[in-house]
């Protein structure tokens, strides 16, 4: 359990780790501590992009109960938008709900390092069907330590590859912040994005939802993501 001196706004501390979302109002882990950790501010709840209040909350129930989608991309429509540099990503940026946007490295800092985290990454390609792969204790750093990947652990069953786990303990790069293993070329300024770039491959590594073209291992044609949180469960 990590504790936080600064809140993100619209969160405040409190001396549990429930947390309600837009898909379930009521939901709660049962890992609560006496601890003070940032959530959501009365009248609130954690929606797409961070805590919105309780009447702008918009349903996403996919049978997985996330809580939040932190990225959503659309490559025909979102190049522009993904092509921010440091402070874009680290603040976020906004989009419609039929839009791409990125939650913010600051905010999932604080999110991921509050409890242990299950990441779900989707993925829809021209050719298939949407293809999801999950990965437990999710976690990353501060942005002193460029919010490297700090912690990740693919799980059994997914319909992708794992094309992540190269890309733990790895900074994240965007823009002139390039902090990838790659020694022959800047992934960062190549890809034009934000990611965990690592060197497998000789390509930037395995994965790059972000980048100008996105790409996941040997998934072609890959018209949309998203990235989305939820709380493991305490089974003790």
């Amino acid at each position: 359990m990590y504790s936080v001196d600064v809140c993100p706004d619209n969160m405040e501390k409190a001396s549990c780790t429930c947390q309600g979302s837009c898909e379930y109002p009521g939901s709660c882990t049962n890992n609560c501590t006496t601890e003070k950790t940032c959530i959501c501010r009365d009248g609130f709840l954690m929606g797409d992009n961070g805590c919105v209040s309780e009447k702008d909350c918009g349903c996403f129930v996919a049978g997985y109960g996330v809580i939040p989608i932190f990225q959503r991309r659309y490559q025909k429509d979102d190049r522009m938008k993904f092509s921010g540099g440091w402070k874009a990503y680290k603040r976020g940026f906004k989009g419609g709900r039929h839009s791409g946007f990125w939650l913010g490295n600051e905010k999932l800092h604080y999110i991921t390092n509050q409890k242990n985290y299950k990441l779900r990454i989707s993925l829809n390609s021209t050719e298939e069907n949407a293809k999801h792969i999950v990965y437990s204790k999710f976690r990353i750093s501060n942005e002193s330590d460029y919010y490297r990947l700090a912690s990740l652990s693919p799980e059994i069953g997914g319909e992708l590859d794992d094309a992540l786990s190269s890309s733990k303990g790895i900074q994240f790069s965007a823009g002139k912040h390039d902090k990838d293993s790659f020694e022959t070329g800047k992934c960062s300024d190549k890809l034009n994005g934000g990611w965990w770039y690592d060197e497998s491959n000789n390509k930037c590594g395995g994965s790059d939802l972000n980048g100008k073209n996105i790409r996941w291992k040997n998934l072609n044609n890959i018209k949309n993501t998203t990235m989305a949180l939820k709380p493991e469960v305490s089974t003790t």
